[in-house]
């Protein structure tokens, strides 16, 4: 449930869709289509964290968006194979 009131704080609302409901939903369903129209994809250039909490360690690592979206995917799919128990 979106945290965010649509009236008082639409924008921290709408960001929150994009960015929890909408992109978790895409992962969770290996479906790049829901979240490809999110990036603007000329100068795209994507982040890696690599596990690491220190911003200062973090690395450009998806000099486009196809090179993320690929690793996107990948990751999807490996998170797909696990197991949860709840």
């Amino acid at each position: 449930m979106n945290p965010f009131n649509q009236e008082k704080e639409k924008d921290k609302a709408q960001l929150w869709e994009m960015l929890v409901k909408r992109d978790s939903l895409a992962f969770a369903n290996q479906d790049w289509d829901m979240v490809k129209d999110d990036f603007v994809e000329t100068h795209f250039m994507g982040i890696h964290a690599h596990d690491e909490s220190n911003p200062d360690l973090w690395k450009i690592s998806f000099p486009n968006l196809n090179t993320y979206r690929d690793e996107w995917l990948k990751q999807a799919k490996e998170f797909s194979n696990d197991r949860w128990i709840e």
